[in-house]
C-alpha cells in the first residue's frame, strides 16, 4: 500500500481523474442519465470531503468556507497544534490524499478515513492517516479533522497477542493495570514531579489529587487490540478521561505533558462546565469527536462501569451497559493508556484488560 504513493502527484491526480471519467461515462450510459441515480449520504460526504481537500490544495479559502463548519477545527500531523481553519489553511502543494472509507455514525454524522502523503516531508514525518468528521448541516459540511503520522510497523510487531480467544494475562485473559495497592506500571507525564503529589492511593482506588500538579498517569506497557474495563467515581465538578491511541504529547504549565489522542471522557456531567453544554463532553462521550446523545452516568459520587473496545476498525464506548459512543478507525498502532488528571478529584478501580486479534469476539 504505501509503495503505491511513490507515483508523483500529478500522474496520479491524472490517472485517478481519468479513472473517475470513465466510471462516470459507463454509470451514464447505463443507468440513461447520472442524475437518475439515487445519491447516498456516503457518496455526498466522500464528494464533500474531496471539494474540501480540493480547496485547501489550491488556498482557496472561500471553497474551504463553504464545505466546513464555521467552529471547525484542525488538528497538525502529530496532534501537537490546534486551530481554526478559519484564520489558515495548510501548504499542500505536493500532498495525495486518499480517502479508504467513509462510514455513518448517526443519520447526520459520518467519517471519512483514509492516508496522506506529503512528498516534501521527510521519513517518518511523510506519511499518515486523516479523520475527517462530518455533519449535516443542510448539506454535509468538514466539522473536525485530525490527523497522526504513520508509526512504523515494528512498533507494534511484537505486540500483537497470540492466535487465541482470550489473548494473554491471567488464567481468563484478563490482566489488572492497577494492583489495588500501588502505582506500579504507572509513570506520570509531569517531568521530573513526584508522582504522589497527583495520585494517591486508598481503599482499594486509583485517586486523582484535586488541584494537584497536573500529571497524568500512563502504562508502561502499549497496547494495540484490547477490551478495557474499569470502574469511576466523578467528585464535584470533575474533568477527566482515559486515553489511548496516542499521537503525542502537548507541553503544559511548567514541565507536565498532556496526551493527545483518543479519550473516553469523564465527567461530572451536572457540574462540568463543558459537560453541561456540549455533548461530546459528556461522560462516555469520545472527547470533542463523537456525542453522548443520551447521558448514561450515574449520578455523582456513585460507582460507573465503563468500557473501551479497540479493533483493526473501530472503537467503541461503553457506560453502565450502553454504547455511548462508535468510530471507525484506520491503520491501527500501539500506545500506552493514559488516566488524565485534571485537577479535579476521580477515583478508578478494577482497571483490567484483554488483549484481542483484529477483531472482537
Amino acid at each position: 500500500m504505501i509503495c503505491g504513493f511513490a507515483v508523483p502527484v500529478h500522474n496520479t491526480l491524472m490517472f485517478m481523474s481519468v479513472r473517475c471519467l470513465l466510471l462516470f461515462s459507463f454509470a451514464f450510459s447505463f443507468n440513461g442519465s447520472a442524475q437518475q441515480r439515487e445519491s447516498r449520504p456516503e457518496d455526498e460526504i466522500r464528494g464533500t470531503v474531496e471539494r474540501y481537500m480540493d480547496a485547501v490544495r489550491r488556498g482557496d479559502n472561500a471553497l474551504a468556507e463553504t464545505v466546513s463548519t464555521s467552529g471547525r477545527r484542525r488538528v497538525s500531523p502529530g496532534g501537537t497544534v490546534g486551530f481554526d481553519l478559519r484564520e489558515q489553511l495548510p501548504s499542500w502543494k505536493h500532498r495525495s490524499n486518499i480517502i479508504r472509507r467513509v462510514e455513518m455514525l448517526g443519520p447526520n454524522t459520518g467519517v471519512a478515513i483514509g492516508v496522506w502523503k506529503d512528498f516534501d516531508a521527510k521519513p517518518p514525518f511523510d506519511t499518515g492517516t486523516f479523520h475527517y468528521t462530518v455533519i449535516r448541516e443542510g448539506a454535509w459540511k468538514v466539522s473536525y479533522i485530525h490527523e497522526s503520522f504513520l508509526p512504523a510497523p515494528q512498533a507494534v510487531s511484537t505486540l500483537v497477542p497470540p492466535h487465541n480467544t482470550d489473548g494473554v494475562g491471567g488464567a481468563d485473559g484478563w490482566e489488572p493495570l492497577f494492583d489495588g495497592r500501588t502505582l506500579d506500571g504507572w509513570f506520570g507525564t509531569f517531568v521530573g514531579q513526584e508522582l504522589r503529589r497527583s495520585w494517591r492511593v486508598e481503599d482499594g482506588c486509583l485517586v486523582s489529587v484535586a488541584d494537584g500538579p497536573r500529571s497524568s498517569l500512563i502504562t508502561a506497557r502499549q497496547y494495540l487490540f484490547f477490551d478495557l474495563r474499569f470502574e469511576w467515581s466523578a467528585g464535584p465538578k470533575a474533568n477527566s478521561g482515559v486515553k489511548y491511541r496516542l499521537l503525542g504529547f502537548d507541553r503544559i504549565l511548567n514541565d507536565s505533558r498532556e496526551a493527545l489522542g483518543f479519550e473516553y471522557q469523564i465527567a461530572d456531567d451536572q457540574g462540568d462546565p463543558g459537560a453541561r453544554i456540549d455533548p461530546k463532553q459528556r461522560s462516555g462521550a469520545l472527547y470533542s469527536v463523537t456525542a453522548v446523545e443520551r447521558s448514561s452516568a450515574k449520578p455523582l459520587g456513585q460507582w460507573n462501569e465503563s468500557r473501551i473496545v479497540v479493533t483493526a476498525d473501530r472503537v467503541e464506548h461503553w457506560l453502565n451497559g450502553l454504547v455511548t459512543a462508535r468510530t471507525a478507525t484506520d491503520l491501527p498502532f500501539a500506545s500506552s493508556i493514559v488516566l488524565q488528571h485534571h485537577t479535579t478529584e476521580v477515583r478508578f478501580r478494577n482497571v483490567r484488560i484483554r488483549l484481542l486479534r483484529d477483531s472482537f469476539q
